[in-house]
């Protein structure tokens, strides 16, 4: 036990006896654990969110449009020439068209003006 937290980089554990019986404390790094946690999280709620919308539409989404749906998850705010800046392989235009393309299926939906609204992505 002291070896593996010490691995971890964690405190050894505080072992302790009274009449009760041996007690064993251990103390974790929490913050490095939340932040390895909310990680995994995310993506993984990013791809269930993903294959859920494609398995509801029965639709085929293309590389680029997985993409998009996953970046405007993360980024609502997203414009354009930003999508087209994070999405690799992905033009201006293809971005504009696959865009029209999601709307179409439904499976996004831009809410407010073009600057400072926001893509809301339908599950």
């Amino acid at each position: 036990m002291i070896l593996a937290c010490k691995k971890e980089g964690c405190p050894e554990p505080k072992i302790e006896y009274d009449g009760g019986g041996l007690w064993t404390i251990f103390k974790f790094k929490k913050i490095d654990l939340d932040k390895k946690n909310a990680r995994k999280t995310t993506q993984k709620t990013t791809q269930k969110t993903t294959q859920k919308t494609t398995q509801k539409t029965g639709i085929k989404l293309t590389k680029i449009q997985e993409d998009i749906l996953q970046y405007l998850q993360k980024n609502p705010q997203a414009s354009r020439k930003e999508l087209t800046e994070n999405i690799k392989s992905a033009t201006e235009h293809g971005i504009k068209y696959n865009l029209e393309r999601l709307k179409e299926l439904g499976l996004i939906k831009r809410i407010g003006a073009d600057k400072g609204g926001y893509w809301e992505v339908r599950k």
